[in-house]
């Protein structure tokens, strides 16, 4: 064997083990990785889902407010529409039809 050959037999195996470290690296740091992703994930779903039913009354109590505003809000509106119509059925020269209408409309919007 020349020492030509010898150099290039010697690199050859040298190559090979190189590959097979590194992929022998690549899997360890792969499964830590993977390891430490999965522990981050479960403290952070377990964070998320405790903030969750903490904050839920809070939502709860707000989405309520909002509700009871909007329907406040909407009497209001129901209110002073009838408010309108009685001045417009006050009116004694308005048409029949138009009367009819305007009764209907405060039929529609209750007692």
């Amino acid at each position: 064997m020349t020492g030509k050959m010898g150099l290039l037999i010697g690199l050859m195996i040298g190559a090979v083990l190189a590959v097979g470290a590194a992929l022998a690296a690549m899997v360890v740091t792969g499964r830590q990785v993977t390891e430490r992703e999965s522990k981050a994930y479960q403290a952070g779903l377990s964070e998320g889902t405790a903030l969750a039913k903490l904050g839920q009354g809070k939502v709860g109590d707000v989405l309520n407010r909002a509700v009871m505003e909007e329907n406040a809000d909407r009497a209001q509106r129901a209110d002073a529409a009838k408010a309108k119509l009685k001045e417009l059925l006050a009116i004694e020269t308005l048409p029949e039809p138009a009367r009819t209408k305007a009764q209907e409309a405060m039929d529609a919007l209750g007692p």
